[in-house]
């Protein structure tokens, strides 16, 4: 999901955040100025819901 705008104390390269998607199930993610995001439960070792 993207946010609706940037932030403006998101002053970084990234930052981290729990995000959910349509299930409802959060999760942890890299989060991008730009709007992306990367599901981090991977690199975390947890398993992503089904």
């Amino acid at each position: 999901m993207k946010p609706a705008a940037t932030s403006v104390p998101f002053a970084g390269p990234y930052a981290l955040g729990t995000l959910s998607g349509p299930d409802g199930v959060p999760f942890p993610a890299l989060v991008t100025p730009d709007g992306r995001a990367l599901d981090l439960r991977t690199a975390l070792g947890e398993q992503e819901a089904a």
